[in-house]
């Protein structure tokens, strides 16, 4: 009889267990037999992160070949007048503006032994390089949509802060005010009008930018109260809508309520934002910088720029828009 490897397997742990109950403590007590049965050590890297790399993965890429780039913008446009005879018409033209990448160096610093690269060298850079990416990524997000311009953000100011410093706390422009200041108290019609406030040029690529928790305690619950969820919609994995559109998740957008908090953008982030790439992520290693205490430092540096240059006004809205809390 041939036995399926699954079964094999299984069959065979069952025959150790029952004849030999004490394998695990022979194959770790050197002082018998069972040091010949050495302990099964697996490769495996079990990592519990968060995923991040919403902002680049949806803001307008655009390399950049020197510290700075500027492109254009349209800011106006033209006017059209009645015509008649003998009558000259009104001039127009078209206005331009410039947009400005500027280019900042981001880096990480660890530093791992020199005995420890020696004897598990593959494992050590994947671990490196995995966590590099990783922290890049989240401040990317956080620079993207929380940044204030200050050191914490490196410099950058992100979306939420841009439309906070335009439109203020109150309805109008790029934001719509909720019906309250606790997630329980905002509404469909609230998200209603967060769609419909958005110009119809960011129509095609709009999508909803929340955190895990906002789409699952706030959306999902109004999209539950609207009725038409049937069973298996609730027993099913669930895919990521809301309005039409699709939810992006990102754990550095608010997760907790709070006052006059943007607690949910939605639009087109690639009209609204660039992120500039003068030199993508490299880890580089040396063993000379911490030579007498034997270690080897891992830098992991990259230049970027990200420019939120796109979000109205306070009176007109521009490409990307926001839900705002009550303030109390």
């Amino acid at each position: 009889m041939i036995w399926p490897a699954a079964a094999l397997a299984s069959r065979c742990a069952e025959a150790l267990k029952s004849d030999y109950p004490d394998i695990q403590k022979r194959a770790m007590d050197s002082a018998t037999d069972g040091a010949l049965i050495p302990p099964e050590f697996s490769a495996r890297l079990h990592r519990l992160v968060e995923q991040f790399g919403a902002f680049e993965s949806n803001a307008f890429a655009m390399p950049m070949n020197s510290e700075s780039t500027t492109f254009m913008r349209r800011t106006g446009g033209l006017t059209v007048f009645t015509l008649g005879e003998n009558v000259a018409g009104d001039e127009s033209k078209p206005t331009h503006g410039n947009i400005t990448l500027t280019a900042r160096e981001l880096g990480t610093l660890t530093y791992a032994p020199r005995t420890l690269e020696e004897d598990s060298a593959a494992i050590l850079g994947e671990i490196i390089a995995l966590d590099v990416a990783q922290a890049f990524a989240e401040s990317m997000d956080d620079d993207g949509f929380n940044g204030d311009a200050s050191a914490t953000y490196h410099g950058f100011t992100g979306v939420r802060t841009r439309l906070a410093t335009v439109n203020g706390v109150n309805d109008g422009g790029g934001l719509v005010l909720g019906s309250g200041n606790l997630y329980s108290e905002l509404t469909l019609a609230d998200h209603e009008k967060v769609m419909g406030s958005l110009p119809t040029y960011a129509a095609a690529d709009a999508k909803w930018y929340v955190s895990r928790n906002y789409f699952f305690t706030v959306m999902v619950r109004l999209m539950q109260a609207a009725g038409g969820v049937t069973s298996g919609e609730i027993e099913g994995k669930r895919q990521l809508m809301f309005g039409g559109d699709p939810v992006v998740i990102c754990q550095k957008l608010p997760r907790t309520e709070a006052n006059s908090q943007i607690c949910a953008l939605y639009g087109s982030l690639r009209q609204a934002a660039t992120v500039g790439s003068r030199r993508m992520v490299q880890v580089e290693s040396s063993k000379d910088y911490k030579f007498a205490s034997r270690q080897i430092t891992y830098l992991g540096h990259r230049r970027v720029a990200i420019n939120v240059h796109d979000v109205g006004t306070a009176t007109e809205a521009g490409p990307i828009v926001g839900l705002i809390t009550a303030a109390s």
